[in-house]
Parts: C-alpha cells; sequence; structure tokens
C-alpha cells in the first residue's frame, strides 16, 4: 500500500489547467462528497484533517494543484505516520466525516511514506481490523426517499463479509449499504425499503484493482443498479415506492458495518446523493479521482 514519493507523484492525474473539478456537472445534486482531490469549485475549506503518530498533534491539510498538499502533509508528519481524524465533505453541506479513536483511523502516511494506489495518487488505507469513519449530520440520508446513490473509488484486498459504505434504518436493517460479501468476486448493494423488512442486495463481479463502484437505489422505481468501471447490471429491488420516514438508528459508516465487518484496502473517493445520479456522468468523474 506504500510507495516512494517522488516529484513525478501525481503529474498524470492533475487537474488540467482551467479544467472543471470533477463533480462540478453534479454540485447542485450531492449529499456529501469525499475525496483526496478537489472535486468541487465552490469548496474552499481543507482536505482532511491529519492527526501524526509521533505526538498525536493535528493539523488540516488542504489543496495544492487540485490535489492534496503532499509537500504540507508530509512536512508535518515527518517520519512517523499519519491517520485520518476528518475527511472533510466538499458538499458544501458540512457533513465531515469523522473518528475520534487514534486506533480506528484509516491511515494516509506509513512511517514517513505515502500510502498511494497503483497510479501513484494518494489513498486513505483501512486496515480490516477496527478502522472507520462516520459522516456528521447523516441521519436522514435515506430517509422518506426515491432514489440514493453510493459512489466510491476503491481498492479492496479481501472478500470477507467487508462493508466499504452503510447506512441502516430504524430497525436496524441496511437501507443503502454496499459490501463485499465473502467468499465471492462481486460486489454487492444491499438494503431495505420499508422499516422492518428484509434485506434485499443486487450485484455483480467486481474483477480485481483499483475499482469504481456505484450503486443507485431506485426505490421509487422498484429497482437497482450496481456499476464496475462502468458496466452496469440492473436488477429488481423491493416493491416500488419511497422509503419510510424515518431517521436510520445509527449514522452512516464509511469503511464498516455496525462495531464489525470492516474493510480491508484502500480509498479515495465517495460520493453521496439522495438522486439517482446519472451513472455514465458519475463514472467519469470518479475516473479523474483514481488513485
Amino acid at each position: 500500500m506504500a510507495a516512494r514519493f517522488g516529484l513525478g507523484l501525481d503529474l498524470p492525474h492533475r487537474h488540467a489547467h482551467g479544467a472543471a473539478p470533477p463533480l462540478e456537472p453534479l454540485a447542485a445534486q450531492l449529499y456529501a462528497a469525499y475525496g483526496l482531490c478537489r472535486l468541487v469549485s465552490a469548496y474552499a475549506g481543507p482536505c482532511v484533517r491529519v492527526r501524526r503518530s509521533s505526538d498525536n498533534a493535528q493539523l488540516d491539510i488542504g489543496f495544492a494543484g487540485g490535489l492534496i498538499d503532499v509537500p504540507a502533509l508530509l512536512a508535518f508528519v515527518g517520519t512517523t505516520s499519519g491517520t485520518v481524524a476528518t475527511w472533510y465533505d466538499q458538499s458544501g453541506n458540512g457533513r465531515h466525516a469523522g473518528q475520534g479513536s487514534a486506533a480506528s483511523q484509516p491511515r494516509l502516511v506509513n512511517a514517513g511514506v505515502l500510502d498511494v494506489g497503483p497510479s501513484g495518487r494518494p489513498v486513505l488505507v483501512f486496515d480490516g481490523v477496527n478502522d472507520w469513519l462516520a459522516p456528521a449530520s447523516a441521519q436522514g440520508f435515506a430517509r422518506n426517499t426515491g432514489h440514493v446513490t453510493v459512489a466510491i473509488a476503491a481498492q479492496p484486498v479481501l472478500n470477507d463479509n467487508e462493508f466499504l459504505f452503510m447506512c441502516l434504518n430504524a430497525s436496524g436493517a441496511h437501507r443503502a449499504s454496499l459490501c463485499l460479501p465473502p467468499a465471492t468476486n462481486l460486489v454487492q448493494a444491499i438494503g431495505t425499503r420499508i422499516d422492518g423488512a428484509a434485506n434485499q442486495s443486487f450485484g455483480r463481479d467486481r474483477g480485481s484493482g483499483s475499482k469504481r463502484f456505484i450503486a443507485r437505489f431506485r426505490y421509487g422505481e422498484g429497482q437497482g443498479d450496481i456499476a464496475v468501471d462502468g458496466a452496469v447490471t440492473t436488477s429488481g429491488f423491493h416493491d416500488a415506492g419511497l422509503t419510510s420516514d424515518t431517521d436510520p438508528a445509527t449514522s452512516l459508516r464509511i469503511g464498516s458495518a455496525w462495531s464489525d465487518l470492516y474493510f480491508t484496502g484502500s480509498m479515495s473517493t465517495l460520493v453521496l446523493a439522495r438522486a439517482a445520479l446519472d451513472m455514465a456522468s458519475l463514472d467519469a468523474a470518479l475516473a479523474r479521482t483514481m488513485p
């Protein structure tokens, strides 16, 4: 997961001069958006809040040239390791994803070396043991709605009943979650439309390596769509209608289910919407954020 940092680290993926950030065409429909590059032009805040292991000091790290400010990050962390205490929401809705426990924070720097993906861009590394982040003020994400979209750029390591993203309904069943079922090579969307109903799922083969995952829960049409690198599978999903007008029992989680089923691998982008986002446009946006 770790690699050497050099001057050419992210040049192939920098935003072209004058090019709009990846999620700019979808900005008005976003519920929350997390990335290690600038996703929308209107967002002026930091990218992440990093904790360094040497003394537990924390610092907000911003952007440079459209990407996370790697020199500032490495200068702060030094030869120690850096983990993410807050992954800032770039949608403008303030649903920043946090983790107060140092032991459960995903890693960004390992002993002074930046964690990167296959093409050299930074990633958050989830250890599969206890790492997760929780978006704030997000209990109503799947409340009284006909559509939800979840999109993630990630590189899973294991298929061991792990959750990339979780949203529970009021009765403790999944409303709109994205998981890796055990002993398979699938990525699976799992959820319910109404409280107390049994989970239903739809999925497709995910292949291997760094991937773009998109799940659309189209409750209103009684259908669901799941895409891997732009290839889409559509399935029936519950009876058509809006979801229940109740808040989920817990906050959303990135990288785990509830108190277990932790994700093993890396992640660079996560997008949430209370809408059926256009999958081709969203996939093209994710492709510009791949690590």
